[in-house]
């Protein structure tokens, strides 16, 4: 137990003394000078009409300074699962507003005064939105604050003056505890930027000896072998971590890896340091299993008061904790057979063939087919290259009889090099979705124009236009052939082309046709001449242009 005692009192009791807080590329940043970058923004935020504020930032110092000015100036944060267009433009129209406009004024720095922090202002966090519209999920500081007292209970002894060194973003509820707050109430530095890649770890714990490492398995689960991890302590939450996972990150044991199970909507759950131990609750936090085996949680850290749902299933143990069973959302009922996909995935990585895999419900001509997203071994991958995908999904199948049902064994297949992650270093389901939807074969038409023969179309290539495969898998580009097919298509859809085509003149092709490029198709029918004339092209360049001649039957 910690005899630490978290607390942001320091804020506005003016004895900051000169504690480290972040190590940024700018240098080191301590106390003072985090108090005297929020003090500077506060007169502009509190002069604004709004009540809320978007922030996304990258630099986790700098996310501090905005994130501080705006509950300092009793507003309301709002962390949003990404920045896509249409996600900040729903939060502009309900009237947040963005705080890059008050970050980027110009201001003049002075000393700082007193800072007053209500632990009572809003922080608004969001579910990912990987299986949905994203969910807005209220906080008050004084619940994220408690969290952060029952982890320095739990582990504060453990890590007392280490720094913090991330993976994961603090846009999301565990980065923000985690790398953020906790450090930060108890004198704690983080570094400012977020590892992204293994060798920045690596370099980073030279840098700072003995430092916490904040990660997930995203991470953790694709560490190179010949890599040697050498932090003291490592959080991992996201996902559950595979059972081999410590014996091959942590061979000699030197290191506790701490795994702790929570979500946006319940913060930190509970938590365990072995390989198939059971997870023990935080201590605040309550826990029942109620019908179907569902796991419910109360917990005064949580984000409201009532028991939560948490989506898993789970069984009690005789010390007081739980083991988990499936997701409640992974399992599905299969021409009236239940079904696990939890299980699916676990039978299909204990295959030699394969490294990690994914599955999920898809639907086809009506029909529900479980399908399968795969991240081959070593050997299996030699496998595909020299048999090709037809012949290694029926092996995959086939090694698959003796342990699933042939419902369960999946239908369709796709080998990625490695599963696809958001922002939160979860998997990303909508990527995976999106493999098994029938792939475009034609562009997406902005704008069509007819004036007699002549034709204009605004379009945009869509990145999953079918005619990629093969072209090319690092770096695809339209295949010159694609784009004679969409003029011939066009011209006979909409200016009546007719006729048996005889051959191509003058044609070129100038630039690279990619992925999400914005373009204009003239089309001239020349009816006189059983030809068109075509051009493809943008403000900037011409990628493609020439005629299309065309032998016209006789009557």
């Amino acid at each position: 137990m910690s005899s630490t005692t978290p607390s942001l009192d320091w804020l506005h009791t003016g004895t900051t003394g000169t504690t480290v807080v972040a190590y940024t590329n700018a240098g080191i940043k301590t106390r003072e000078d985090l108090r005297a970058d929020v003090a500077a923004l506060l007169p502009a935020l509190q002069a604004h009409p709004a009540r809320e504020w978007i922030w996304w930032e990258v630099d986790s110092y700098r996310f501090l300074t905005g994130a501080l000015a705006v509950m300092a100036a009793g507003k309301t944060l709002l962390l949003p699962p990404n920045t896509t267009q249409s996600t900040l433009q729903a939060l502009r129209e309900a009237g947040a507003w963005p705080l890059d406009d008050i970050m980027t004024v110009p201001r003049e720095h002075s000393a700082a005064a007193s800072l007053h922090l209500s632990t009572q202002v809003p922080i608004v966090l969001f579910t990912s939105g990987s299986t949905g519209t994203p969910k807005r999920i209220e906080y008050q500081l004084a619940q994220l604050l408690h969290e952060v007292q029952t982890l320095q209970h739990l582990f504060g002894d453990r890590i007392q003056g280490r720094t913090v060194l991330a993976t994961v973003s603090h846009q999301h509820i565990y980065g923000l505890l985690f790398k953020l707050l906790w450090p930060l109430a108890t004198g704690r530095a983080f570094l400012s930027r977020q590892c992204e890649y293994p060798e920045q770890v690596v370099q980073a714990l030279v840098q700072h000896e003995h430092a916490v490492v904040v990660s997930s398995p995203a991470m953790l689960t694709r560490w190179p072998t010949d890599m040697r991890f050498i932090a003291d302590y490592i959080f991992s939450s996201g996902g559950l971590l595979p059972a081999d996972t410590r014996s091959k990150l942590l061979p000699q044991r030197s290191a506790e890896l701490i795994e702790v199970l929570g979500s946006s909507e319940t913060g930190g759950i509970a938590w365990r340091s072995a390989d198939n131990a059971h997870w023990q609750p935080m201590p605040d936090v309550e826990f029942r299993i109620v019908a179907s085996d569902a796991l419910e949680i109360r917990s005064d850290h949580a984000s409201r008061p009532e028991w939560i749902t948490t989506g898993d299933t789970a069984h009690a143990t005789a010390a007081g904790g739980f083991s988990l069973g499936a997701r409640q959302d992974r399992l599905i009922k299969l021409e009236e057979k239940r079904i696990s996909l939890d299980a699916v995935e676990a039978a299909l990585r204990s295959l030699a063939a394969v490294q990690d895999a994914h599955v999920l419900l898809t639907t086809r001509d009506t029909r529900q087919e479980i399908a399968a997203v795969i991240v081959p071994s070593a050997s299996g991958r030699a496998q595909l290259t020299c048999e090709g995908k037809a012949t290694f999904s029926r092996q995959l199948r086939t090694a698959l009889r003796t342990q699933l049902e042939p419902l369960a064994r999946p239908r369709r297949w796709r080998f990625l090099d490695t599963l696809p992650m958001n922002a939160q270093g979860k998997l990303d389901r909508n990527s995976m979705e999106s493999l098994f939807v029938p792939s475009p074969m034609l562009p997406d038409v902005l704008h069509l124009e007819t004036t007699g023969d002549a034709l204009l179309i605004d379009a945009r290539v869509p990145p999953s236009l079918r005619y990629f495969e093969g072209h090319f898998p690092q770096a695809p580009v339209v295949a010159g052939v694609a784009q004679i097919a969409w003029v011939e298509h066009f011209a006979r859809l909409h200016l009546g082309l007719s006729g048996r085509f005889c051959k191509i003149e003058q044609l070129k092709f100038q630039q690279l046709l990619r992925p999400a490029a914005a373009f204009s198709l003239s089309i001239e029918y020349e009816r006189d001449k059983s030809r068109i004339v075509f051009r493809i092209s943008d403000a900037e360049h011409s990628y493609s242009s020439g005629r299309l001649v065309y032998h016209m039957e006789a009557v």
